[in-house]
């Protein structure tokens, strides 16, 4: 299960961490990635009930 403060706090970090967009924008990629379930995945049905 996600923790979704910690989550949110991850993700602000990420965003308020440079003034730069390019950077920002694959800081976030980056961080989401882990977060983002391709449903082609194989195992996508497993993951998401948990």
């Amino acid at each position: 299960m996600i923790n979704e403060l910690e989550f949110f706090n991850q993700a602000t970090l990420r965003i308020c961490s440079s003034l730069d967009i390019s950077e920002v924008a694959q800081e976030c990629l980056d961080f989401l990635e882990d977060y983002i379930v391709d449903p082609e995945e194989p195992d996508f049905f497993k993951r998401a009930r948990g």
